[in-house]
């Protein structure tokens, strides 16, 4: 009994020392706080701005647009801090962030235009997920979807119009799709 109220004494004293040090247990900094995740918030609207960079240069067929876009996606994207989320947000965006980072990547270093559209397949399939899960944004997203795209497998992208501009099949058939899904502010 004396041993159990011995340890409550030396816990109280304990809390007691760090309390009156200032010491404080060490969280992420803003995380779970409105002001963290409307910071992280706002940060992923600059990744998306660039993710429809590329989709714009995909649908318009420009290779080297697309290879731009997808270089200033990555340099928004390491820009990105996951320390702003909550822990179980901030798991899933670390385990997210560099499959984003190497379909951009892919993108970037493609030379011909079907390879471009392989890895925006999985960047678009990311994005989507990323907008799912720490949206809504500021900007109005229009999930957008295409039977005929990746040898008719189907595809789905993320537009900011809802007028269809398809990146999979760019100038062939540029109007070939359907919005599925509108995220963000709806207009």
């Amino acid at each position: 009994m004396r041993t159990g109220i011995r340890s409550i004494i030396i816990a109280g004293l304990m809390f007691l020392i760090t309390a009156g040090a200032g010491l404080t247990m060490a969280t992420p900094k803003d995380a779970k706080t409105p002001s963290g995740q409307e910071k992280f918030k706002s940060q992923l609207e600059q990744v998306v701005q660039a993710y429809l960079e590329i989709r714009e240069a995909l649908a318009n067929d420009n290779i080297e647009a697309a290879q731009m876009g997808a270089q200033d996606f990555n340099k928004v994207l390491v820009k990105v801090d996951a320390e702003l989320l909550p822990s179980a947000e901030r798991a899933s965006w670390l385990e997210q962030s560099p499959v984003l980072q190497k379909s951009a990547e892919r993108i970037q270093t493609a030379t011909d235009i079907k390879r471009q559209r392989e890895a925006f397949f999985s960047l678009s399939n990311g994005v989507i997920v990323a907008v799912k899960n720490y949206g809504p944004l500021e900007t109005t997203l229009y999930q957008q979807y295409c039977p005929m795209a990746v040898s008719s497998r189907g595809a789905n992208w993320l537009s900011d119009s809802k007028t269809i501009s398809n990146p999979y099949l760019g100038q062939e058939m540029p109007t070939c799709g359907e919005n599925k899904a509108v995220y963000g502010n709806k207009k």
